[in-house]
């Protein structure tokens, strides 16, 4: 997936996918723009992970050391002392090592192995390419910049409103995202809010009643809001965005009846025999068909995506 960028375009990459993962103050130690010139005293990226504890009533701030490796083959334990000395040294609550591929078992058994011998303050933690790959498919612009080749040409459908938010990521108000919400068609927004349900809402929430979806998708956005801060509006934002698009391809259309089949068999431990009459004909239901959910997506970007953009000032 990474064969065609340089070391440095793969040291790019993920300083952006960081950044789409709302890490904080992404610092890339790149020496210069040249493959050959090492990271600053061995750094790669430097980053803040800001997580909310709800027992402290304060937001927590973990630094995190990421270290990258573009490697063809398994990358070997002698490519990663850099990074443990460094993170010995400053100690930040977190090492992140991405590896365009794989480590290597010699690197990982090396690696376990110091973890026993030197209980090191920080965590150690290992992105692999499989781990990559799931991370970026809801953001295949980004693909598309590095002309990395992917499965599904779904950015090709990507709207202008859905691209343009991605980049700008607002600090939206609650008031302003139900006024968007308010704007949607009713049959087109009932049916945005039943896709968006089963992955939004706690499953014993859902009694099966027509105006459920509604109550539970706004209710705990609004509870979010009040209690942690207003990145879980983005987050829901991005999520309607990207779930609409990805199942109006054919890969995703299969992973959606995966889903809903698992849905049956825990509904059917609940006797939500309501929600399950909803997620059932698979065939005939329009949750399967590609054109009406690009529709979906379209109406959702060019209603509340467009209307939030216009009007982050009022």
């Amino acid at each position: 997936m990474f064969a065609t960028l340089t070391s440095t375009q793969f040291e790019e990459f993920c300083v952006k996918l960081l950044k789409l993962h709302q890490l904080q103050n992404v610092d890339w130690r790149k020496g210069t723009s040249k493959d050959s010139s090492p990271a600053d005293n061995g750094r790669d990226i430097e980053c803040e992970y800001h997580r909310y504890d709800n027992i402290l009533q304060r937001t927590i701030i973990e630094k995190w050391f990421v270290e990258c490796k573009h490697y063809k083959e398994g990358v070997p334990p002698d490519k990663i002392n850099g990074a443990l000395a460094w993170a010995t040294a400053e100690r930040p609550e977190r090492l992140v090592i991405i590896a365009s591929g794989f480590l290597s078992n010699a690197c990982k058994e090396y690696l376990k192995d110091y973890i026993e011998k030197n209980k090191p303050t920080f965590s150690i933690e290992i992105w692999e390419k499989p781990k990559l790959e799931k991370m970026v498919w809801k953001y295949p612009w980004l693909l598309k910049e590095f002309d990395i080749n992917a499965k599904d040409k779904i950015f090709d459908y990507f709207n202008f409103y859905h691209i343009r938010y991605i980049k700008e990521q607002p600090i939206i108000t609650i008031d302003l995202l139900k006024q968007a919400l308010s704007l949607l068609p009713k049959r087109e927004g009932k049916m945005i809010f039943e896709q968006m349900v089963i992955f939004n809402a706690t499953l014993d929430q859902i009694s099966g009643k027509e105006d459920d979806y509604e109550k539970i998708i706004i209710n705990n956005i609004e509870k979010a809001v009040l209690e942690i801060s207003p990145i879980y509006i983005n987050s829901f934002i991005n999520n309607t965005c990207n779930i609409l698009l990805f199942y109006a391809n054919p890969s995703g259309i299969d992973k959606s009846i995966d889903n809903r089949e698992f849905m049956k068999v825990f509904l059917a431990e609940k006797n939500n025999e309501g929600l399950i009459e909803k997620i059932s004909d698979y065939k005939n239901n329009y949750r399967f068909n590609k054109e009406e959910m690009l529709n979906l997506y379209n109406v959702f970007c060019d209603t509340v995506v467009k209307y939030i953009l216009e009007h982050l000032s009022i």
